[in-house]
């Protein structure tokens, strides 16, 4: 239930509570910033950690947990992180492991 090629999000196709986990690896930079991670359900924000500032020093990965009912019948999350750089940030990929984003039923409605 994961497109990874188009819309990169997550429409489960039974409804019931999902845990919503994301986490996002970022790598030591050239300047200090700030980084919040967010889940949103069909397009409006459901989940938020606060956010975290990272300097030019330091490695971390910054996510979220939570839990998200979906209806099985179209409703879809995405997973974002937002980021204060003025410009592109990508994620580090020296440890791919760390970037993850998954949804586990629970308990169907």
């Amino acid at each position: 239930c994961y497109d990874n090629t188009t819309n990169y999000r997550f429409t489960p196709n039974v409804a019931g509570y999902y845990q919503v986990s994301v986490g996002f690896w970022f790598g030591s930079g050239s300047a200090s910033y700030f980084v919040a991670p967010k889940v949103y359900k069909n397009g409006s924000q459901v989940l938020s950690a606060g956010t975290t500032s990272l300097n030019p020093s330091n490695n971390l990965t910054v996510g979220l947990s939570g839990l998200v009912y979906l209806n099985g019948t179209g409703d879809y999350i995405q997973a974002v992180v937002y980021q204060n750089t003025a410009g592109n940030l990508n994620f580090s990929n020296a440890s791919p492991s760390y970037n993850f984003f998954c949804g586990v039923l629970l308990r169907a409605a």
